[in-house]
């Protein structure tokens, strides 16, 4: 595992190759699933009819829990540009993340248990380094700057949501739902003290597949 660091965040990265069974290709089963498999977390769904409420509420066998959202962004291909634009797909995980936040807002008002956010893609040009990008306001490619965006509202928003999650989960999958690839990224100036970060990554970070 490697680990970089970045103003506000650590970024702990690892491929892990799981071989899925499942046939229904929802996201949220899918992460139902990852959970499960970490064995000692049990994932619970909090309602399938409040959308302005978290997606799960995640135990750990040995007691405690984390609210957990799940959010799938989507690769729009711009006609007038002729391929992806980056600053549209970083606004869109701004906004995501931002929709995000109110939903914990809503469901863990007082923010006294970890806010875990997870991410799905299913495009390969969609990835963990967006979700790093979005966070840094810019693109670099081997040290080069690419772009900027620290200017641009979406890039104000997200640092403004700092501190309303702790933690967020890139998971990357291919059309038969299998995750083959997983990223973990850290607050580090998180709300949450450090005994709760560190259960939390004893559980899903080292536990056992």
């Amino acid at each position: 595992m490697e680990i970089f660091e970045y103003p506000y965040w650590k970024i702990e990265f690892t491929k892990i190759y799981i071989t899925s069974c499942m046939n229904d290709k929802q996201d949220l089963i899918l992460v139902e699933q990852f959970f499960k498999v970490k064995k000692k977390i049990c994932p619970e769904r909090i309602t399938t009819f409040n959308i302005s409420k978290t997606d799960f509420q995640v135990k750990y066998t040995d007691g405690g829990f984390f609210y957990c959202e799940v959010k799938s962004p989507k690769l729009v291909f711009n006609k007038i540009f002729n391929g992806y634009k980056h600053s549209t797909i970083l606004s869109k995980l701004s906004d995501l993340q931002h929709t995000a936040c109110k939903q914990f807002k809503k469901t863990n008002p007082q923010h006294i248990v970890p806010n875990i956010l997870v991410w799905i893609s299913r495009d390969f040009q969609l990835n963990w380094t967006d979700l790093e990008s979005c966070f840094l306001g810019q693109i670099t490619v081997k040290s080069q700057l690419i772009y900027d965006f620290k200017k641009s509202h979406f890039y104000q928003k997200a640092t403004n949501d700092l501190g309303i999650i702790d933690y967020h989960i890139w998971l990357q999958a291919n059309m038969n739902n299998t995750i083959y690839e997983e990223t973990h990224f850290q607050v580090q100036n998180t709300k949450m003290s450090l005994q709760l970060i560190k259960l939390l990554q004893e559980n899903i970070i080292k536990a056992q597949w």
